[in-house]
């Protein structure tokens, strides 16, 4: 079980995804109306049932970049 959090640069949630059931597969997140700029991605992972606690946290920078008009 995954759950992914999207964060802007001043730490607010933007966007989420809770409870994908994942092995080895990429997942697309939906971030509709997402300005250009920094994200931070926020993946916890866990792999023993029951737990209220992650078994793993990974966080990933996401850079939107400014499209061309």
């Amino acid at each position: 079980r995954v759950n992914i959090g999207i964060y802007n640069m001043i730490g607010e949630k933007i966007a989420s995804q809770d409870n994908l059931l994942v092995k080895n597969e990429r997942i697309k997140l939906d971030m509709p109306s997402t300005s250009s700029g920094i994200y931070i991605a926020v993946s916890e992972m866990f792999v023993r049932d029951g737990r209220d606690r992650a078994d793993w946290i990974i966080s990933k920078k996401i850079i939107i970049p400014v499209t061309a008009r």
